[in-house]
């Protein structure tokens, strides 16, 4: 695991290997130390190095990125390139929660969109059951 600061109220954390459950105890508590003062404005989790991650992992993302807001921190993920994480987070639904960039370079750039969640929007529709007889579902 690696920290970089590459600019002011800026932290690229890049996770290198297995993320289970034997190893979530060691990210969490790194994770926690990011937080302090100086409290970082953005947080870049790079996972194009992760060999495997598990549902505890998925986990971890969802509780740091929940911890990050909470603290007024902007989290985003890097998974590209990573064809089994990237199809992991799609098929578990975690890419509606966690912000994705591409790389940590459009991960870090300051014109970079907000993830779609944290978008003030309204829904247009409400899903029923009649929709999921038509397969229209989520």
């Amino acid at each position: 695991m690696l920290v970089d600061r590459p600019g002011p109220g800026i932290v690229v954390l890049r996770i290198v290997g297995e993320v289970d459950a034997a190893r979530v105890p060691e990210l969490r508590r790194t994770v926690i130390a990011l937080v302090p003062e100086p409290v970082p404005t953005l947080l870049c989790v790079d996972l194009t190095a992760v060999g495997y991650l598990d549902s505890h992992g998925l986990d971890l993302l969802v509780r740091t990125h929940r911890l990050a807001r909470a603290h007024g921190i902007d989290m985003r993920v890097v998974v590209s390139g990573n064809r089994a994480l990237e199809r992991l987070v799609v098929v578990s639904g975690v890419e509606r929660v966690l912000h994705l960039a591409d790389d940590v370079t459009q991960a870090i750039a300051p014109d970079t969109e907000p993830a779609a969640h944290d978008r003030a929007t309204t829904p247009t529709a409400t899903w029923t059951a009649h929709d999921d007889e038509r397969g229209e579902g989520p």
